[in-house]
């Protein structure tokens, strides 16, 4: 008797053998592990006779039908009022457990009465019971009730207790749990950091009381939508609770929860489930498979793939959730009905309607038969009026919406968030005359002429895109703002394929206005024109993104825009798994999207595009030239100096940085003083830098110089002009930079806007429009020359490119 054994190992005799090998060790009488095992169980199973310590052993370990017949006998068998009122609050914790809230708040109220027969109402031994009643009331969502009683046992504790006392920090915390749920997060939030500092001067800085206060801190910043903040607080809680528990404690999985829930209000769903998956991980390793517990880490999974929109696993995660539940709960246990309820729920967002109102109604079965949290019930019928919205039978939707807000105002403050009707930024509020109880409604935002949008929610939607996030930013915007959420994930994203179909309409109107006004200042339907590639991903390997091509005003225009595979691109829109949307290098997505906008150019606006501004880009050109898009007519390529400024810089680097360390023929390095450094580097192939000028000049004159004059000639000829001769002689491709620069000196003679300095092509549109009307005049040494007609750079013309066939 009373003999301990340490279970070793556990194998089986034979295969076709069902019994067991047990090898047990016996435990010495000084073992520490089990002395203080023993002496934890001997706290939490206190009470005056065996009995009720076996009573309290069987609710420690989940035997509720056990401990319910074992404690209604000992009822039968009580003779004394002391021995009633404890049976009656142990039934009552017991009901507790069970999720019978309504019952167990009876028992604890029974018990209550039998202490108060020999007790005065402010007696020290009233404090647990009052709390325990406030504590049902709270589930119920009975919250003025829960107050009344929670502050009936902070009074107690106060008379009771020095002003420091750990005990009054949990009162302070049950307190600020029930304004919390009220929606009056301040007052939720002073009271909690009221616990935190007795805590804080109590307490040793690892305390796992210390974790609790911050984690509440952390759950009313959360519903406050400072999800950030909250994050602090859940991450300190953490650290005290890692170094104060043992690794796999059920408390630490709990923590992962918070934090998870955090994360999944943010939009972070990788955080969210990294997070919960390591809850999991504790609770299996720390409670037995059917424990309720283990439900909570699956709901969130189906939290968070229904976030992600991945429905199917949204609903395997819920149904794991359920089954855990249906084991270990009793029948028409209150958290059985949200789970049916967050089926349904994914159900409708699947467009299975007929399902979805099978599980809402299973859920409110179970909220209108059993005395749960009556808000629950609220809003399962909000969730039904949802799904009838949504099968278009508003009359019925409308009648669901009623009950669920008729709940709310009975039972939350007037001032609390859910009882305004809200679709995203839109709400209707609602004021009721305190004399003749009329109610007035107002409406926050219009709605959309022939929608049933509210203007607040397109607006953001759209001010989302314009800022570059979707709505996993818009959702951090509101909570940094203390705003409520946009609207819901799936909407807003049924919305965006709306959305998407206005934007191309009015993009092909705009590029379209676009090519007309390039066609009239070019005079001409031949257009110049720049192109370029985009990527969704930096670098050049991504293998999803479009091309543009651009007009050649001071603020290019975009003419056209081509995806390397819309069908593709509209599928990754709808279910945002596949990235990629072109099957060929990624090196040839640009070139190949160009093409396509040359080839359509004719059809679409009736315009040639015959002169095209390259970025450097070796592969575009190329495939214009062997491609001809225009039969009959040749392109011409214009080089841009931003490009190849970079790849003369680029040349020089490699050059420096093969001959570093050898000697020249003068007997120096490359590098060095008033040699090839990096300041040396920069002057020369800098933006529009001194020797790039001279080196395009170069480049220019040994390419173009001949047939620009030729090509001047001829248009003076044709408008009868007198022919302006030049007394140099053409260079040829050996000429020093020094002659080529005396060389133009008789086309630099050009009129003041026309000399601006590199700087100035930053100038304001006033002097841009200046600088158009003087080179519509004639220069007093070339009144035959006009702006348009440089067929060569000039380094002194503000335009950033110059000819090369």
């Amino acid at each position: 008797m009373h003999t301990v054994f340490r279970i070793g190992d556990v194998r089986k005799i034979d295969k076709k053998s069902p019994l067991y090998e047990v090898g047990l060790k016996l435990t010495a009488d000084d073992d520490q592990q089990l002395r203080r095992l023993t002496d934890r169980i001997r706290q939490e199973t206190s009470g005056n006779t065996g009995w009720y310590r076996l009573g309290q052993l069987l609710l420690k370990i989940g035997q509720f039908d056990k401990a319910e017949e074992l404690y209604t006998a000992l009822l039968e068998q009580a003779s004394y009022d002391s021995d009633n009122a404890y049976l009656y609050h142990q039934l009552g914790c017991l009901k507790d457990n069970q999720g019978q809230y309504k019952e167990a708040a009876s028992y604890y109220e029974t018990s209550l009465k039998i202490k108060r027969k020999t007790l005065p109402q402010d007696h020290p031994s009233l404090a647990a019971t009052y709390n325990n009643i406030g504590l049902a009331y709270n589930y119920l969502g009975e919250y003025p009730k829960a107050l009344e009683f929670y502050e009936k046992a902070h009074k107690i504790k106060e008379k009771a207790l020095p002003p420091n006392h750990p005990d009054l920090a949990i009162s302070y915390n049950n307190i600020g749990a029930v304004y919390n749920n009220m929606g009056d997060y301040s007052k939720a939030l002073e009271f909690h950091e009221k616990a935190l500092k007795i805590r804080e001067k109590t307490l040793p800085p690892n305390h796992p009381d210390l974790a609790t206060s911050y984690a509440w801190i952390g759950a009313v910043t959360n519903d406050m939508g400072n999800y950030s903040k909250a994050l602090e607080f859940y991450e300190k809680a953490h650290k005290i609770k890692e170094k104060a528990l043992p690794p796999n404690h059920p408390d630490l999985a709990q923590s992962y929860n918070n934090s998870g829930a955090a994360y999944n209000d943010m939009g972070d769903y990788s955080k969210a489930l990294e997070s919960h998956k390591k809850s999991l991980e504790i609770r299996r390793t720390s409670l037995p498979p059917n424990h309720p517990k283990l439900a909570y880490p699956y709901k969130w999974f189906g939290k968070i793939y229904r976030g992600m929109k991945d429905y199917p696993r949204a609903l395997e995660n819920f149904e794991k959730c359920l089954s855990i539940r249906q084991k270990a709960l009793p029948k028409n246990h209150p958290d059985k009905a949200t789970t049916y309820s967050d089926i349904g729920d994914v159900h409708r967002l699947m467009g299975d309607y007929e399902k979805a109102l099978l599980f809402h109604r299973k859920a409110l079965k179970i909220q209108e038969n059993v005395q749960c949290n009556l808000l629950d019930c609220a809003t399962t019928h909000i969730n039904l009026g949802e799904t009838y919205r949504e099968m278009k039978d508003y009359a019925t939707a409308l009648t669901y919406f009623q009950k669920g807000l008729e709940i709310r105002q009975k039972k939350l403050p007037k001032n609390h968030p859910d009882l305004a009707v809200r679709e995203g930024l839109f709400l209707i509020l609602s004021f009721q005359c305190s004399t003749c109880k009329n109610i007035v409604t107002v409406e926050t935002s219009p709605k959309i002429v022939a929608s049933d949008r509210r203007d607040i929610n397109v607006r953001a939607q759209i001010g989302g895109h314009l800022c570059g996030v979707r709505h996993a930013g818009l959702v951090k915007l509101m909570g940094a703002m203390n705003l409520p959420s946009p609207i819901r994930d799936e909407t807003y994203s049924k919305w965006d394929r709306n959305l998407l179909q206005v934007v191309k309409k009015f993009s092909e109107r705009s590029m379209k206005k676009a090519v007309e006004e390039t066609a009239a200042a070019q005079n001409s339907r031949e257009l110049t024109i720049s192109g370029d590639g985009f990527w969704q991903t930096r670098g050049f390997q991504s293998r999803h993104g479009a091309a543009a091509v651009l007009s050649c005003h001071t603020t290019p225009k975009v003419l056209d825009l081509e995806q390397s595979d819309p069908a593709k691109y509209d599928s990754i829109i709808k279910s945002h798994r596949c990235e990629k949307n072109y099957d060929k290098s990624s090196g040839t997505m640009e070139s190949a999207a160009i093409l396509k906008i040359f080839q359509r150019s004719v059809a679409k606006y009736g315009v040639y595009y015959t002169k095209y501004i390259g970025d450097g880009d070796s592969k575009t050109f190329p495939m214009l030239f062997n491609k001809a898009p225009y039969p009959g007519k040749v392109i011409e390529k214009i080089e841009d100096l931003n490009h190849f400024s970079t790849r003369m810089k680029r040349g020089l680097e490699t050059i420096k940085r093969d001959y570093r360390g050898k000697k020249l023929s003068d007997g120096k390095t490359i590098g060095g003083q008033n040699r090839l450094s990096g300041d040396i580097l920069n002057d020369m192939c800098g933006y529009r830098g001194y020797y790039t000028d001279q080196a395009m000049i170069h480049f220019d004159n040994s390419r173009l110089h001949t047939e620009s004059k030729e090509n001047n000639r001829k248009r003076r000829k044709e408008n009868s002009r007198p022919l302006v001769q030049n007394d140099e002689k053409e260079q040829d491709n050996d000429a020093t930079f020094d002659d080529i620069d005396q060389t133009n000196d008789d086309y630099d003679n050009t009129d003041p806007v026309a000399e601006a300095t590199p700087e100035d092509n930053h100038s304001t549109s006033d002097s841009e429009e200046q600088e158009t009307d003087d080179n519509k005049t004639t220069s007093s040494d070339d009144d035959a020359l006009d702006g348009d007609d440089y067929g060569y750079y000039n380094p002194k013309d503000k335009r950033q490119w110059t000819k090369e066939e």
